[in-house]
């Protein structure tokens, strides 16, 4: 190999994984934070597993995007994806805070009655 240099073919899990963790590791880290930092955190949970997917897709690192064509039909599938997600996601956030809501009734009503 010119120059002495060796090269090695990556394992293939640090693109897909990496970021997926990254977000992990930032959810967790957030709910042990002072208030004052929790607006840094939302940021984060954004900005670092998207940093580590364009590092990743600049070197080539998911094969699945190297013939990818990007124009006005590559943003127009990204967008129905969107479209697609934000109901399933809006359906989740109200369940999860509906069962939420009435753990906490139930609660409120076991301590009001006298022992």
């Amino acid at each position: 190999m010119p120059g002495g240099e060796e090269q090695r073919k990556s394992s293939g899990w640090a693109p897909y994984w990496a970021p997926m963790i990254t977000f992990l590791v930032i959810v967790e880290l957030s709910g042990r934070v002072s208030p004052p930092f929790n607006a840094l955190f939302l940021v984060l949970r954004v900005i670092a597993p998207f940093g580590l997917f364009v590092f990743f897709a600049l070197r080539g690192a998911y094969p699945e995007l190297r013939g990818a064509r990007w124009g006005a039909w590559a943003v127009g599938d990204v967008a129905i994806g969107l479209l697609g997600a934000a109901p399933a996601s809006a359906a989740s956030t109200s369940i999860s805070s509906g069962r939420a809501a009435s753990g906490s009734r139930r609660r409120c009503a076991r301590s009001a009655t006298p022992a």
